[in-house]
């Protein structure tokens, strides 16, 4: 609801709240740790809508963008998204004292990695479609499920190397 309890906060204000409480379920303080997991969730989640907006999937006669409110934000494909979440996250991260600086790279780096892994593949399903890739191996598609966990285990995989990093400077 709204501040004033007087409506309801549009899509895209619910959407980006729940990706702010689904990172806090891997970082508990807003450092930056948890803004560079929430600017991968953000791009991840703009870019779904992005791709399913580019293979021309629709949802009662528009793109899930479109629905979701984040047209806009997709339309110049992971440039526009990677700007667009780097400056949603600016004041955010700079009002608990974390710098972009230690948050962009890793926000740009996932970006970068969501455009290889789009380019070529087939990405999503049609509603009610067939999905006769028959698995997940290669360029099959994969469930909502398959994505997530293959997401979580890319971020703590960077964190593992990161933290190991960190230990042999020590």
């Amino acid at each position: 609801r709204t501040d004033d309890l007087s409506g309801f906060l549009p899509y895209e204000d619910i959407a980006a709240t729940l990706v702010h409480e689904l990172s806090h379920n891997w970082v508990g303080e807003h450092d930056a740790l948890f803004w560079s997991n929430y600017g991968q969730m953000r791009a991840e989640y703009l870019h779904r809508h992005a791709s399913l907006a580019a293979a021309g999937y629709l949802a009662n006669g528009q793109t899930t963008a479109a629905v979701a409110g984040v047209a806009e934000h997709c339309k110049g494909g992971m440039k526009s998204v990677a700007e667009f979440v780097l400056g949603e996250i600016s004041q955010e991260a700079s009002r608990h004292g974390v710098p972009m600086a230690l948050v962009a790279p890793a926000v740009l780096k996932r970006c970068d990695e969501l455009k290889v892994e789009s380019e070529g593949s087939e990405m999503g399903q049609k509603l009610g479609g067939n999905n006769s890739a028959g698995g997940t191996e290669g360029n099959a598609v994969r469930t909502a499920r398959e994505l997530a966990l293959a997401a979580a285990e890319r971020r703590a995989r960077t964190e593992k190397e990161q933290q190991d990093r960190d230990s042999r400077r020590q």
